[in-house]
């Protein structure tokens, strides 16, 4: 599987059906301003993640500035700072599942987002599944399980909030990147990692987390 979502710059060895994170932590260390936790924010790229050291971790993050603690919930997962570590190496945080995605998904519906709502109309009455971008289904299908998000009820052809529920199939990382919302759903994610990175910030990282 290629792991797409890793900049050619930190990563040289590529191949179109696999690639491995066989740079040692002092290559990975000394390529890329993402791990200088005192230089500004990179420019937009195609690659969404930052990648923040916590020897001997590597901690993925949707926000530019490290979390306060390895056991951040603003922390997607890790990587080992080893080599030969790859797409199985990586170990999913389920506070940012259980906390942050939850979070973001149900502030979401909340507030009408436009996509679900439109489904709401069409559907009328019924679930309405929550999917993430990296494979959005053709209308009318179900994809992939990694992919599903969760489902919330529709009735009268409004979202029905409280009844939104996540799916525990769903992967935060898979071979086609990781988390990916739609536009208004992943400014929302990036409001929620804000609050909760200056939460952490005030009262500290629960280290169960």
């Amino acid at each position: 599987m290629s792991l797409s979502i890793f900049p050619r710059r930190l990563l040289p060895t590529l191949s179109s059906r696999h690639l491995l994170l066989n740079s040692s932590a002092s290559h990975l260390l000394s390529k890329s301003h993402r791990f200088n936790s005192s230089s500004p924010a990179p420019e937009e790229d195609d690659d969404p993640l930052s990648y923040h050291p916590f020897p001997p971790l590597l901690a993925l993050s949707f926000l530019p500035y490290p979390p306060h603690s390895v056991n951040s919930k603003t922390i997607l997962g890790w990587l080992p700072l080893a080599d030969g570590a790859d797409l199985n190496s990586f170990k999913e945080n389920p506070a940012f599942r259980d906390v942050v995605l939850d979070r973001t998904v149900r502030e979401s519906l909340e507030e009408g987002e436009e996509r679900i709502s439109n489904e709401a109309q069409g559907r009328k009455e019924g679930w309405v599944h929550v999917h993430d971008d990296r494979n959005y289904p053709m209308p009318g299908r179900i994809g992939d399980p990694s992919d599903l998000i969760g489902s919330v009820y529709v009735q009268d052809g409004e979202i029905q909030p409280k009844t939104y529920t996540a799916m525990p199939s769903y992967r935060i990382l898979t071979g086609d990147g990781p988390t990916k919302l739609s536009d208004g759903m992943h400014k929302k994610l990036l409001e929620v990692l804000k609050r909760i990175h200056e939460e952490e910030g005030r009262t500290g990282v629960d280290a169960s987390s």
